[in-house]
């Protein structure tokens, strides 16, 4: 097999499959690498607010791999989830504050969901081996190996989806 596309269908939930520490800390490697390279398109002359963009990345990453989509159930959530609360650093964000930074990272969020699925695909390549299947994927995809490729356009479209349907969830509680 020869570099075939795959077709790659999101996991409701990469947290069950990855494990919700590990999500959370490619979650925060991630879009710190992804800030870092973006910084120039999001000049900040207040540190506070770098960081605190940077937090609300963080979470709305793991949080969308995760399944978790409309801001309320986020702001639910970084406050009762002992992994989502550590992003917060105590200042939790409400529903209004989620659902203005997508709209105005959403370029950046894509970018970040991206990074997080391709390196959890290729975690679970390489723990899979040839011919096997990893724990939790059975059933959920087919079976990986190294000369299975994805196509990466697919999966910026599922991302795309997902953060679409983030923001029809939050007018659907809001009456937009």
């Amino acid at each position: 097999m020869t570099n075939q596309a795959h077709i790659f269908t999101l996991p409701p939930d990469l947290g069950a499959q990855i494990g919700r520490d590990t999500l959370a800390r490619l979650a925060h490697r991630v879009a710190g690498v992804c800030s870092a390279r973006r910084a120039s398109e999001f000049p900040c002359d207040d540190p506070a607010a770098a960081t605190r963009d940077n937090s609300l990345l963080d979470l709305l990453i793991y949080c969308y791999a995760s399944g978790v989509l409309p801001s309320r159930a986020i702001s639910e959530l970084a406050e009762m989830d002992p992994v989502a609360r550590t992003f917060c650093g105590g200042a939790f964000p409400e529903r209004d504050e989620i659902a203005a930074f997508r709209r105005d990272h959403r370029a950046l969020i894509q970018e970040c969901l991206k990074q997080v699925y391709e390196a959890a695909w290729q975690a679970v390549i390489n723990e899979a081996g040839p011919g096997r299947v990893p724990v939790g994927i059975a059933g959920a995809q087919p079976k990986p190996s190294p000369d299975t490729r994805y196509d990466p356009s697919d999966l910026l479209r599922q991302i795309n989806e997902r953060i679409s349907r983030a923001a029809q969830m939050d007018c659907w509680s809001v009456d937009c």
